[in-house]
């Protein structure tokens, strides 16, 4: 396990999301904002050379992409 210094607002700001959405742990949601953040940025690029994709495939893809790296 790594640790992470943030500044107190931030660290209430994760602390609420973290309740909001359900989450048990810290980890459980960074790994679902940094999923998101792929997601968008895929949809940004994706964007730029006008290929239509829904999210659910873009979701698969990232997650293909991390299995090949993995």
């Amino acid at each position: 396990m790594k640790t992470v210094a943030v500044s107190e607002d931030t660290w209430r700001k994760l602390k609420e999301l973290k309740e909001k959405m359900g989450f048990s742990s810290y980890n459980e949601l960074i790994n679902l904002l940094i999923e998101k953040w792929h997601l968008i940025s895929l949809k940004e690029e994706l964007s730029k050379i006008d290929v239509n994709i829904d999210m659910n495939e873009a979701r698969r893809f990232i997650k293909y992409l991390k299995l090949q790296t993995t």
